[in-house]
């Protein structure tokens, strides 16, 4: 009888240690009580029953050690979801503050233009900016330095530039009393192009802007009569739109002056270096790098260099190494399609 209960308690044992989770802890516990009770009926310990006993340490240890690794592996799993549901709140955090950050960056309208520039936007029939124009005006207008604006084409990077440019300007002008800036031969902002097509169109888009903003600007071009554009540019001149040849020309003849301008832009500055114009765009470049304009009688606050945009659709490898080498401290400005073209 005695070794039927003790082999009964044993299997039973092994049972809750082998399926914890169909035999509750009583069971475990009933059948320890079984050996107990059982061993308390012999006067004296018997070879089988010290075998037995070892057996039951035994399986009392394996049942501490099964408890043990299923109680490390719950806090494992715990500590490990409170890990992921961590990182996931840490996470959406940041994405949060990225997005906040972004939104500061943003101009959400044109209200912070000066007027002349925002009526002469109402009659172009344009309320809103797009999403290069709002990322690149407060980055070339407040910051200034090298900037590299990139989007794709038809995306609105002419206004991108022009906008700051010829509001920046007019807030000159505004500081000086409302006194007209203009000088013969001597420039204020100079856009840079690589065709004469394009010239021609960012010309075009300039005088829209211009007959309400009251700005001045020429065009030149090569093939164009040289003695007729040198006769354009001594009247006083705001801003100068040409092709990297003539407008070399006329610096070399001493009828073009850049050392004055507050903005370069090189348009299509990918196609300008690759084009072979790398060398007339660095002869145009020169009077302006690293220049402080006008007396700054020491206080640093007024030191402000001439800010040099670059304009490209694409931001291939090669132009980004060119335009680290050239340029120190570039800021990149560009959207999320700037490697693609509108259809």
């Amino acid at each position: 009888m005695r070794s039927l209960l003790l082999r009964r308690s044993e299997l039973l044992l092994r049972a809750t240690i082998v399926s914890p989770q169909r035999l509750n802890a009583s069971s475990a516990v009933r059948a320890i009580l079984i050996m107990a009770s059982t061993n308390g009926v012999t006067t004296a310990p018997s070879s089988s029953s010290s075998r037995f006993n070892t057996r039951h340490q035994q399986t009392a240890t394996m049942m501490r050690r099964a408890a043990a690794t299923r109680t490390n592996s719950r806090f494992r799993r715990h500590r490990r979801h409170g890990s992921v549901r961590r990182a996931a709140t840490s996470a959406a955090a940041s994405s949060t503050s990225s997005a906040e950050d972004k939104e500061e960056q943003l101009m959400a309208s044109f209200d912070d233009l000066s007027s002349d520039v925002r009526t002469a936007l109402e009659n172009l029939n344009l309320h809103s900016p797009t999403e290069i124009q709002s990322l690149a005006i407060p980055s070339i207008r407040d910051k200034g330095g090298n900037v590299c604006i990139a989007s794709h084409t038809g995306s609105g990077k002419t206004l991108a530039y022009l906008l700051p440019i010829i509001d920046a300007l007019k807030r000159e002008e505004i500081e000086a009393d409302g006194d007209r800036l203009a000088k013969s031969r001597r420039p204020r902002a100079l856009i840079v192009s690589p065709t004469r097509e394009l010239a021609e169109q960012i010309f075009a888009v300039t005088k829209s802007l211009s007959h309400y903003a009251k700005v001045s600007s020429r065009l030149i071009l090569g093939g164009r009569p040289f003695a007729l554009q040198r006769q354009n540019l001594e009247a006083p001149v705001d801003v100068v739109v040409g092709t990297p040849g003539r407008l070399v020309k006329h610096c070399e003849e001493k009828s073009l002056f850049l050392g004055g301008c507050k903005f370069v832009v090189l348009d299509e500055a990918d196609t300008l270096y690759e084009a072979g114009f790398g060398e007339d765009v660095e002869r145009l470049l020169r009077p302006v790098k690293n220049r402080n304009r006008g007396d700054d009688g020491g206080d640093e606050s007024k030191k402000k260099s001439t800010t040099i945009v670059l304009v490209s659709a694409t931001m291939p490898d090669r132009l980004k190494k060119l335009i680290d080498t050239s340029l120190p401290d570039v800021q990149y400005v560009k959207t999320q399609t700037s490697h693609k073209s509108a259809p």
